[in-house]
């Protein structure tokens, strides 16, 4: 991915792509984000839990 003044619009292309193939993101370099590593467990809890169909929600903010 490349920084520049698209990439807002080019990361959300990306990921409509990937949901419409049944594709889950999980983790800062597939989600395009910074975590650190709480952020990161959150994450990949998440990740498990839409995989899983699990209704349970988490903030990764």
């Amino acid at each position: 991915m490349i920084y520049d003044q698209n990439r807002k619009e080019n990361v959300e292309t990306i990921r409509k792509w990937l949901l419409l193939h049944g594709i889950t993101l999980a983790g800062r370099y597939s989600e395009w984000e910074y975590y650190n590593s709480d952020h990161a467990f959150i994450a990949g809890k998440v990740a498990v839990e839409k995989v899983r169909g699990s209704a349970y929600r988490h903030s990764v903010s």
